[in-house]
């Protein structure tokens, strides 16, 4: 899927998006503006208040790399996993030195310590079903405190659609054409499921949904609808595990 994310798909007000065909035939373009800049700076100092801050951060599928800068230009370690050696060559905000090119299905992930917070900015709704699991443990093993995941969700029931894992985006995209989703496959979404899908596979006994977290800040920062499934998970035994009973 790699070659997917190209310069149409980050930098569409430079080069044009990527073009597909709606279920009713419109011809429409889709793709980021500027690496996919968006108020980093404002979504960091929120959940700083909301979540204390932290001494490091994990973003995991973090593209050109604008919210691990932004994080570094705030004193905070913060690394960069992502895939796309594109993204890494155009990042944005001067956050290629903390970017390591590495696709996220592959665990153990290269890091040498737990982070106080692993991201995931549209991560997941990127990443086909039967890799989504061993995703989530990897978050769980290697975060300390906290997992932030905004995630890109289906409204309606004809946009649920889990895209089969095949031997190359080519195959993908005719299969999603052919199953009448290929709006969703230039996207990149090749996992698209309702919010509950999501909240089933990061709840467990240890690590807590915290709904009262993520709905202030959707509404304090007047976030668009397409952060309606913004995940904030805490790990409640995060004392015990570094320090014991």
């Amino acid at each position: 899927m790699e070659p997917h994310y190209s310069k149409k798909y980050f930098f569409a007000d430079k080069y044009g998006g990527l073009k597909y065909r709606t279920p009713s035939g419109e011809i429409k373009e889709f793709g980021y503006y500027a690496g996919g800049l968006w108020n980093f700076q404002g979504i960091l100092d929120k959940l700083i208040e909301l979540l204390g801050y932290p001494h490091s951060v994990l973003d995991i599928g973090a593209g050109c790399g604008g919210f691990v800068a932004t994080c570094n230009m705030n004193g905070i370690e913060a690394l960069g996993l992502e895939f796309s050696q594109y993204a890494i060559d155009h990042a944005i905000l001067g956050g290629e030195k903390y970017l390591k090119r590495w696709d996220v299905t592959e665990t153990p992930w290269p890091v040498d310590h737990k982070y106080d917070w692993v991201t995931a900015i549209d991560l997941f709704e990127h990443l086909f079903d039967e890799d989504v699991d061993r995703v989530i443990a990897e978050c769980k093993r290697v975060a300390r405190k906290w997992i932030i995941a905004k995630i890109c969700t289906a409204q309606r029931p004809e946009e649920v659609y889990s895209a089969p894992k095949l031997d190359s985006y080519e195959e993908v995209y005719e299969r999603a054409k052919k199953d009448g989703f290929e709006w969703l496959i230039v996207s990149g979404h090749v996992n698209s499921q309702f919010p509950e899908y999501w909240r089933e596979k990061f709840q467990d006994e240890k690590w807590k949904l915290r709904d009262d977290l993520s709905e202030k800040l959707k509404r304090d920062l007047n976030l668009p609808e397409d952060w309606r499934c913004t995940i904030i998970c805490e790990n409640t035994k995060w004392f015990e595990d570094e320090f014991g009973k």
